[in-house]
């Protein structure tokens, strides 16, 4: 169960969070795509209890891998269509800020890949060069 916050701690919170999160949060537009997404998986009667859920995942507070989890245990959802929901959710919703989202969740003391490239870039040891070719036994020699 996600950890309970005061009024003042959500709006420290949400104070300290990038722009477009902020906008995401009370976006109007986002409130409209979460009744569809609600309306066509059969969950409109949870409309108010997802937009929660989603906006601590866009605050910090819930990791989107444990979403489809809170959504089973603490909404009483079937698996399958919590699944779903958090499908379109991470697609119409999430996606638009995952750089955002992913600096938000990264480790302290860490970047997210995206922002610094390649994983093979972050590693403290060089990558091994290739093994050497063997003679290709197929190919025919040109001489």
């Amino acid at each position: 169960m996600p950890e309970q916050y005061s009024q003042d701690q959500l709006w420290k919170l949400y104070d300290n969070l990038p722009e477009d999160l902020q906008e995401a949060i009370f976006s109007g537009e986002n409130a409209d795509l979460l009744d569809q997404i609600c309306a066509r998986n059969g969950v409109d009667n949870l409309t108010k209890e997802v937009a929660r859920y989603g906006g601590q995942v866009l605050m910090g507070i819930l990791p989107l891998e444990n979403l489809q989890k809170t959504f089973e245990h603490e909404l009483k959802m079937p698996p399958e269509t919590a699944k779903q929901v958090v499908h379109e959710i991470n697609r119409f919703i999430f996606f638009p800020v995952k750089q955002s989202l992913e600096k938000l969740y990264a480790p302290a003391g860490s970047t997210p890949a995206s922002a610094t490239g390649s994983l093979a870039e972050k590693s403290e040891t060089p990558p091994e060069p290739p093994a050497p070719k063997a003679p290709d036994a197929y190919r025919e020699s040109i001489e």
